[in-house]
């Protein structure tokens, strides 16, 4: 467990759900991109009205719990949903995901298949990848402005490439842009406050505990990096959480 030093906490900062925002503004998905945007989470939402219609946000919120306190958090309900939704958005086939979530092949293909018959959109976006592919010769350019020129044989293994790769491209970008503003507005200003880590789509960062709605307010503004996407303007939402240790911030 990484603890703080004596004295100091812990704040991180995560870019809430970015990479299926991300991925709702490229499928144009309204109802899910609002959603996000005015704080759901999608992967409730993916579990109670994509893969298990009928299942309550109540009851996933409680397998949550529940698969915590017995150390078995990849088993919940929730859990498998994010797999699953990660999974179908970049064409990762039954059996990676059914070894990533520990069970049988033939039960991840029908969370897929779940997954893909109610979310259109996507295969429209998968298409409009493949097109932009074949048009620009391999080519593909963020919308942070990032180009890629992809080399391989046109196929399944080089469109899941693709496909990845504007989503995941754009969150690291949004997440150093942020941890540049960070340092350069807080920790070279403030000395106390320090960057511990770069996770995925999260800053860990360490400051005295009576600084930390400073450190929240300034973290909101720095993490704000504006996006467009099909003509929608917006950014990736921020969520704070703080403690004393890594493990059990809120």
């Amino acid at each position: 467990m990484c603890e703080s030093d004596e004295g100091m906490v812990f704040t991180e900062a995560d870019l809430k759900g970015a990479e299926a925002f991300v991925v709702a503004a490229l499928c144009d998905d309204e109802y899910l991109f609002n959603l996000m945007q005015t704080g759901g989470n999608v992967h409730t939402y993916t579990a109670t009205e994509i893969i298990w219609p009928g299942l309550t946000k109540e009851e996933v919120e409680k397998d949550k719990k529940r698969c915590k306190i017995l150390g078995v958090e990849t088993e919940s309900k929730y859990y498998q949903a994010k797999k699953t939704r990660h999974s179908g958005n970049y064409l990762i086939g039954p059996y990676t995901l059914g070894m990533d979530l520990k069970i049988p092949t033939a039960e991840a293909e029908m969370l897929l298949q779940n997954f893909y018959d109610r979310s259109p959109k996507l295969a429209e976006w998968h298409s409009e990848v493949e097109m932009t592919m074949r048009r620009n010769q391999n080519v593909l350019i963020t919308p942070m402005g990032r180009r890629r020129q992809f080399f391989g044989r046109p196929g399944p293994d080089l469109l899941k490439e693709a496909v990845a790769f504007i989503p995941q491209s754009t969150v690291s970008d949004v997440l150093n842009t942020g941890l540049i503003r960070v340092y350069n507005e807080l920790c070279a200003v403030y000395k106390c406050i320090n960057i511990i880590l770069q996770v995925h789509d999260s800053i860990l960062i360490q400051h005295p505990p009576e600084m930390t709605m400073f450190v929240y307010d300034m973290m909101k503004k720095l993490m704000k990096v504006n996006l467009e996407i099909k003509d929608r303007k917006f950014y990736i939402p921020i969520e704070l959480k703080t403690g004393a240790n890594w493990r059990d911030m809120k």
